[in-house]
């Protein structure tokens, strides 16, 4: 109970700095606003909402981005998602917009990058109703693309500039094409870097997380679209951050490392190896 008390606490005394030189007809709106929701204050200033708009305060309450959008999503290394009319886009701290509302989602990365996403309505073969088909992209937080809007799925690794990224596995892709669920499910895993340049080519039916500077791939295996957690077949091995194959695939099974060993499966026998491969 002592923690829930404390961020009362603490949620009372950020509501009350934010509020101080606002006027009290103001100060009764804003309460009766805040009182139903967290108060979410990120790198010294304060989503507020008014009239279903948000906008951002700082601590002496004073507007510092005007209460416009319909949505915003809190700044993250100095810049913030917002949106108007269901496009997303990103602002810096003086509210200038460094990147338009033009995409369907906006996800900040570290290191000035960020994930957006572009959706197509896609009618699926055996289907009676469209499907969004999320794609994605990479920019840096001045709007420049790194990358085309074309991956089914980038992931942020947390540690030099290394991305994990999926594809549709689908050539010439036409929006107007009926695609089956296998030919959405099949696409392949990739690297690329900060700069958008390939690492490793996505050829990899699955790739898991990054451990002590390795991962875990899967070569040939296929996945069925009932359950895409689970991979039938191929063979396993492991790439560094370079896409260099540095453990052979060659495993019916390989996990994650950890204090340099890792378990793997060889001809129906598990077993531990190093970080060269030896057991």
């Amino acid at each position: 109970m002592k923690i829930a008390t404390t961020c009362i606490l603490i949620y009372i005394s950020v509501f009350s700095v934010i509020a101080q030189d606002i006027s009290i007809v103001q100060k009764e709106k804003w309460a009766n606003q805040y009182m139903k929701r967290e108060l979410t204050v990120s790198e010294g200033l304060a989503m507020i909402s008014l009239n279903q708009k948000w906008g951002y305060v700082d601590s002496t309450g004073t507007p510092i981005i005007p209460i416009i959008y319909d949505d915003i999503g809190g700044f993250n290394h100095g810049v913030s998602p917002v949106a108007k009319a269901q496009k997303w886009g990103l602002i810096n701290k003086k509210g200038v917009v460094v990147v338009p509302l033009i995409y369907d989602q906006v996800r900040v990365l570290s290191k000035g990058l960020a994930v957006v996403t572009k959706f197509d309505s896609l009618q699926i073969l055996g289907s009676q109703n469209h499907n969004v088909l999320e794609k994605k992209g990479l920019i840096d937080f001045s709007g420049n693309e790194i990358t085309p809007v074309k991956y089914a799925n980038i992931l942020h690794e947390n540690f030099e500039g290394v991305l994990r990224v999926k594809s549709f596995n689908l050539n010439d892709y036409d929006s107007s094409y009926r695609y089956t669920r296998e030919e959405l499910g099949n696409g392949k895993w990739g690297l690329i870097d900060a700069e958008g340049k390939e690492l490793a080519p996505n050829i990899y039916t699955r790739m898991g997380e990054f451990s002590e500077g390795l991962v875990q791939v899967n070569l040939g295996g296929t996945v069925k679209p009932s359950n895409y957690l689970k991979v039938e077949g191929g063979l396993w091995g492991y790439i560094d951050a370079t896409g260099t194959v540095v453990i052979p695939i060659q495993y019916e099974n390989a996990y994650p490392f950890l204090n340099g060993r890792a378990k793997v499966q060889l001809e129906g026998e598990t077993f531990e190896i190093d970080k060269t491969g030896a057991r």
